[in-house]
């Protein structure tokens, strides 16, 4: 039996996939808190292993068990490039060790029995000490932790739920003055009419029910906007973004044709699995997929989790020198935040916002692990690692993500980007 079965996890349930039958779908991944593959010698399909390492770098947690797996990993390209020494963050050796990878996690163990010491102890590690990523936590996930964090994490339209209560109290006092004395005076005192106040009455209340009706549509606005905050790898070795973002809608008038996710974006609403049953969230089948309903309600706010992966040439460059260092934004959108680890484990930070296409001097830091926990707890970011050869940033606006083809405004918004440098390939002392 796995170690995580029984009592010792009981908010947890396993489940057994034949090896051929893997998704081909990053979305199938998404509800897992673990994925597990056992002693092969060789890999799943192509486009199995394209969709499960994405949900790996898009905060997904990933386990190999045995040495000949190990092995027919690191033959791999695609695989290699995270059991890198520089992304180990636990574990000295291949017997027992967790990778970063991207957003997500990759644990290694050598023993080919799960219920084996080392085995046994770094699946545990995946799901205790590894945490999924803020964002990236899907209704079907069973780790605890998710909710509260996420609630924390959810982005919000400015004034879109507050009532305007002194505008509100003037216009009922106004009604009260209307539909009351005056329209008693005028009608039964001064006209004489009173049997003509069951006509008044009625029509004062209506047109101020209009009123009321329109004054809250022009205060929310017809158009189509949104709050985001989103998380972002850039990985500058192989020109590939992975995003996970939660996002606040309202539309204001009409959704059109609804959301349309591109081929490598997964979107779900941010409520708890029991709550999906309860709305009417519509997939529209066909080459689009076009999602529809509930998803996204005309004005009604509707939170959201996406995540995506798309190729990106965006890069920027850590150019180090006796002297000091310097950061280049290659980027298109301004960094406000940065904190840079080179490959000689020196950590820098940026003192001041650099502009897109600029380069800034780095003031060098003494502790990278104090540095990292300054700039998670800055931004509300969690435990992220800020790896060997890498960095961290908070940008303006952030392209990467997927906007499903919904032409939404942000009129709020924090991003934040893990960007990997790609070593340097022949100029002394830069980092690409």
């Amino acid at each position: 039996a796995l170690p995580i079965s029984g009592a010792s996890r009981p908010d947890l349930e396993l489940a057994q996939v034949l090896y051929d039958e893997l998704p081909t779908r990053v979305a199938a991944y998404t509800s897992l808190d673990l994925l597990i593959l056992p002693p092969v010698d060789r890999l799943p399909s192509t486009e199995q292993r394209s969709a499960l390492l994405a949900w790996v770098r898009s905060g997904g947690r990933l386990a190999l068990l045995g040495a000949q797996t190990l092995r027919t990993a690191r033959a791999d390209p695609e695989l290699a490039a995270w059991l890198e020494p520089r992304f180990r963050v636990q574990g000295a050796s291949d017997a027992a060790a967790v990778h970063a990878c991207g957003l997500g996690w990759i644990g290694i163990a050598g023993a080919d029995d799960p219920t084996e010491p080392a085995a046994s102890a770094l699946i545990r590690d995946l799901l205790n000490d590894f945490p999924i990523t803020v964002a990236s936590a899907s209704p079907g996930s069973s780790v605890a932790s998710v909710a509260p964090r996420t609630e924390r994490w959810a982005p919000a339209i400015p004034g879109l739920d507050q009532v305007p209560m002194r505008a509100f109290i003037v216009v009922l006092f106004v009604f009260w003055l209307l539909i009351g004395p005056i329209n008693f005076y005028l009608v039964a005192s001064r006209w004489r009419k009173p049997a003509l106040l069951l006509v008044t009455i009625p029509v004062l209340a209506l047109a101020f029910s209009l009123l009321l009706f329109g004054y809250g549509i022009a205060d929310q606005g017809l158009t189509t906007r949104q709050a985001v905050k989103s998380l972002s790898l850039l990985d500058q070795r192989d020109h590939r973004a992975n995003s996970v973002d939660m996002r606040q809608l309202f539309i204001g008038f009409s959704a059109g044709d609804g959301l349309r996710p591109g081929p490598n974006t997964v979107v779900y609403p941010a409520v708890r699995a029991t709550d999906l049953d309860n709305e009417n969230y519509i997939v529209h089948a066909g080459a689009e997929g076009a999602l529809t309903g509930a998803f996204c309600p005309e004005r009604t706010p509707q939170l959201l989790q996406v995540q995506s992966e798309r190729s990106s040439r965006l890069r920027c460059d850590l150019i180090e020198s006796a002297g000091g260092a310097r950061f280049r934004n290659g980027l298109d959108a301004p960094i406000r935040d940065l904190v840079v680890r080179g490959f000689d484990d020196r950590t820098w930070r940026a003192n001041a916002e650099i502009d897109v296409g600029a380069e800034a001097a780095l003031e060098l830091l003494d502790d990278p692990d104090a540095a990292r926990a300054d700039f998670a707890s800055r931004h509300d970011l969690g435990d992220l690692p800020l790896l060997r050869g890498s960095y961290l940033a908070t940008i303006e606006s952030n392209s990467l993500l997927d906007d499903c083809a919904l032409g939404a405004e942000e009129v709020e918004g924090l991003h934040a980007l893990i960007g990997i440098l790609e070593a340097a390939g022949g100029a002394e002392g830069e980092s690409r």
